[in-house]
């Protein structure tokens, strides 16, 4: 999204997510937070522009965008409906956790969890998880 926008590849440096927070307070850097760093996240807005990953990349290519998957060691067998049975159970215990989790405002969070996230992915999700792969390899990110 960068390159496109900007026409450069940036370096990315992992970092402790409270460094990250300790510099976005001095209004230090350029950083990219994910999950639940990314949601509690404060800034300045008159030193920093925010840029949600998923709304830009929808704008660029009305696509969805893929943020998380299962992924585990080939070699390490593991039963498959062990991720169906994963899902069944968050979704049917979906206002426990939401009614559990205190750092997020209920009507955020249930907007996020039961509207703008995608359990199981469509043709258009995985279209977009494929574009995305393949501008990965265009760019030599990986």
């Amino acid at each position: 999204l960068l390159f496109e926008e900007l026409g450069k590849i940036i370096d990315v440096v992992p970092t402790k997510p409270e460094w990250i927070a300790e510099s976005i307070g001095k209004g230090e850097g350029h950083h990219l937070l994910f999950g639940d760093n990314a949601l509690l996240a404060k800034w300045d807005n008159q030193k920093y522009e925010v840029k949600d990953l998923a709304n830009w990349w929808f704008i660029q290519k009305n696509l969805s965008f893929v943020f998380a998957f299962w992924a585990y060691p080939k070699k390490n067998q593991i039963d498959e409906s062990i991720f169906i049975e994963s899902l069944e159970y968050g979704l049917k215990n979906i206002e426990e956790i939401i009614s559990a989790e205190k750092r997020f405002h209920p009507e955020i969070l249930t907007k996020y969890l039961k509207t703008e996230l995608h359990y199981i992915l469509t043709s258009r999700d995985l279209e977009g998880f494929q574009k995305f792969g393949e501008l990965l390899l265009q760019y030599k990110i990986i």
